[in-house]
């Protein structure tokens, strides 16, 4: 505006050559841009902003009369951004143009803060360190749409109801209230959008009422936690035991790769985070391993067994409020079909089980995991040690992936109550 004085040029027009009309103008800005998505990588973000890049404009523009060298460097230089854009990041979150204000802390946007204390949260509670999460605006997205990336896939998504607020009735008791019908994107129950000035009503009938940003952060919490065997690779594996080694060099070195190679640890690893075992209690883990070691190196033998050095650790994860764990148990006949079937194939026979008992038996499972969630606890199958990995394959394929433990994984000190033995016949309830 000042360099305008000079001029009878509009205003506007006068800003945009100013400004467009020079390389290095556009340069800084898009410096200033990459600095600001560099710097917000530290809370376990980065920003993807839309914007172009001046030198390819250049490129396009050049002049016929240039040497056959000139041509290939602008192709060179052109065609740089390819290679760069081939590695995925392993967390990524695509939201449409109306979630921007959630994300953006210049328009008020808490995502961000959302994000880095989750990722503290999961730390806390798996062991792993969740790497930075990629976000950008996508507008094939709807308006109020986003989803989830994992190495690139899209695995999950949800959408926002612009200006609404969500109702969840997570008690399954508090009367009808008005709105637009819904289900929760992370757990899938029945919810409602509200109007904002419905929240204090809706609340004081027992609904919880959340905003934007909480949806997004909690359904991207529990992908995290469901995703985390696949999140962990050998990358984020190291950098565990790097940790780890500052305070105890010695039990990683004694294990790895004398006993056991990262990728037979990474394996291990992913079979405990896939059943939601926390892999933070690393001095057990590795004590374990090392004495385990010179017995077997077989993954399912050594997975199995470090589950039952982790028995309180496991046991807490499903401990009621009064101590004892409301367990599903398998009918005597039951288990003794899984056991035979074990034993065929150990001898190369068959193993196969008759297609219609394990339908039937697969249906029976539903009911009773609902029953449990209802009455307020964490569904859970306790079955013999020798049974627990396949009844675990068996049930993961049919229903939402119940808790499967052996007797040999729950502490001698809790209590084990039987709710619901599943059986071939009707199902019994309130089992002794």
């Amino acid at each position: 505006m000042v360099t305008r004085s000079a001029t009878r040029e509009q205003l506007g027009r006068a800003v945009r050559a100013q400004l467009f009309r020079s390389p290095r103008a556009c340069g800084g800005d898009s410096g200033c841009a990459h600095a600001d998505g560099v710097d917000s990588r530290h809370a376990g973000v980065c920003l993807s902003l839309p914007g172009g890049d001046s030198r390819l404009r250049r490129a396009s523009t050049c002049q016929q009369g240039r040497s056959g060298r000139s041509i290939r460097g602008i192709q060179r230089r052109a065609e740089a951004p390819i290679e760069a854009s081939l590695p995925f990041d392993v967390l990524g979150l695509d939201v449409g143009y109306e979630l921007i204000r959630v994300v953006d802390p210049s328009m008020g946007g808490m995502l961000v803060e959302r994000i880095s204390a989750w990722r503290r949260q999961v730390a806390a509670e798996l062991g792993i360190v969740i790497p930075p999460v990629h976000i950008r605006d996508n507008l094939e997205l709807a308006p109020g749409d986003y989803r989830f990336l994992l190495l690139g896939a899209n695995v999950a998504s949800g959408a926002i109801r612009g200006g609404r607020l969500l109702a969840m009735d997570a008690t399954g008791s508090a009367p009808p209230i008005e709105g637009e019908e819904t289900v929760d994107p992370t757990f899938g129950t029945p919810a409602r959008w509200i109007l904002a000035r419905d929240r204090e009503l809706a609340e004081a009938m027992g609904y919880t009422v959340v905003e934007a940003v909480t949806i997004i952060a909690t359904h991207l919490a529990e992908f995290a936690r469901s995703h985390a065997d696949q999140i962990l690779g050998r990358a984020e594996l190291q950098a565990l035991f790097d940790l780890f080694s500052q305070t105890n060099p010695k039990l990683v070195e004694d294990l790895v790769p004398n006993l056991l190679s990262v990728g037979e640890m990474l394996r291990l690893m992913r079979n405990w985070l896939k059943e939601g075992v926390s892999i933070r209690d690393l001095r057990t883990i590795l004590e374990s391993l090392i004495e385990l070691g010179p017995q077997t190196r077989d993954p399912e033998q050594l997975t199995e067994l470090v589950r039952q050095e982790l028995s309180r650790q496991i046991t807490a994860n499903f401990t009621g409020q009064d101590g004892s764990i409301a367990a599903l148990v398998l009918d005597p006949e039951v288990e003794e079909m899984f056991r035979r079937s074990l034993a065929e194939i150990s001898q190369g026979t068959s193993g196969a089980l008759d297609p219609e008992r394990p339908r039937n038996l697969g249906d029976k499972l539903f009911g009773p995991m609902e029953r449990v969630q209802n009455m307020g606890l964490i569904p859970c199958l306790v079955t013999s040690p020798d049974l627990r990995r396949y009844v675990r394959a068996f049930a993961e394929r049919r229903c939402p992936a119940p808790g499967v433990l052996s007797f040999r994984e729950v502490e001698p000190t809790t209590h084990i109550r039987p709710v619901e033995s599943i059986s071939f016949g009707a199902t019994n309830v309130g089992v002794a």
